[in-house]
C-alpha cells in the first residue's frame, strides 16, 4: 500500500475502534508465514492470518470462525473441481451464510454465490454481481442485490477493473429467497451503480450509495422507484 503497510493500517483501525466501540475482524494474507511474521500480525491487532497461495476452504473456515466463537471444526467442501479466484466474502448477520464473489483463473466470468454453512450447500445466484452490491436481511431469509449485465463482458479483469471504475454499470435490483430460491426483480437497467446496500426492517425500501456521484439514494421496493 502506498501510504502504510498492513501492520500500520491495522494499528490505525484498532485505534479508531477505541473511540467507536466496535471491532472489525482482520485476517492477514501474507507469503511469509515465519513465526516472527505471524507474531507481528497478532501484535498489530490482527485476528488471524493465512499464507499465500491460500486454500479457499481454509479461508472460508477462518472467516466463519471470526463470526462464530467456540467453533473447533467445520467440514465445508466446495465442489471438488471448483477453483475460485478474485475471491471476496461477507458473512450474514447470524453467521449461517457466507456471500462470495469470485472469477475464473483468468479473472473473467464473475459469479456470485451464497454458502449455506448449516446445510453445507453452495448456491449460485442467477445474476452477476459483487459482495458489496448485496445485503442480507436481518432474518437472513432474503438477500437483496444490485447487479448488471455489464459484468458479463469478459474484456475486463474482475473484480479489479470494476473497482477502478473502468466498467460502466446500469444496475438492476433484485431479491433472492435463500430458503426457496425464488428470484424477484424490482427494477431493471437504472442509471445507478449501487454499493453499500442496506435494507429496511420491513423490507419496503433499500438504501444505497451511487458510485457515480457518491450520493445516498432510497429505492422504494413497493412502488419500484428511486
Amino acid at each position: 500500500m502506498p501510504e502504510m503497510d498492513g501492520f500500520e493500517a491495522t494499528r490505525e483501525i484498532r485505534a479508531q475502534e477505541q473511540a467507536r466501540g466496535d471491532h472489525i475482524p482482520i485476517i492477514a494474507m501474507t507469503a511469509n508465514v515465519l513465526k516472527e511474521e505471524v507474531d507481528s500480525c497478532y501484535q498489530a491487532g490482527m485476528n488471524d492470518f493465512i499464507g499465500k497461495p491460500f486454500d479457499t476452504n481454509e479461508l472460508l473456515l477462518k472467516i466463519y470462525n471470526l463470526k462464530t466463537k467456540n467453533l473447533t471444526t467445520l467440514s465445508i467442501n466446495l465442489y471438488d473441481s471448483m477453483n475460485l479466484y478474485g475471491l471476496e466474502a461477507v458473512p450474514s448477520k447470524n453467521g449461517n451464510y457466507l456471500l462470495l464473489s469470485a472469477t475464473d483463473s483468468q479473472n473473467k466470468n464473475p459469479e456470485l454465490y451464497v454458502l449455506d454453512i448449516t446445510n453445507k450447500k453452495l448456491l449460485k445466484m442467477p445474476f452477476k454481481s459483487f459482495v458489496d452490491k448485496c445485503t442480507f436481511t436481518n432474518g437472513n431469509k432474503n438477500i437483496y442485490c444490485a447487479y448488471s449485465n455489464s459484468f458479463s463482458n469478459n474484456n475486463f479483469s474482475y473484480p479489479f477493473d470494476y473497482y477502478l471504475g473502468l466498467i460502466p454499470s446500469q444496475d438492476s435490483f433484485a431479491k433472492v429467497n435463500l430458503e426457496t430460491g425464488e428470484f424477484t426483480i424490482f427494477i431493471e437497467n437504472t442509471p445507478y451503480d449501487a454499493y453499500n446496500l442496506q435494507i429496511s426492517e420491513d423490507e419496503s425500501f433499500l438504501i444505497f450509495i451511487n458510485k457515480y456521484d457518491g450520493l445516498l439514494y432510497k429505492l422504494d421496493l413497493t412502488n419500484q422507484e428511486v
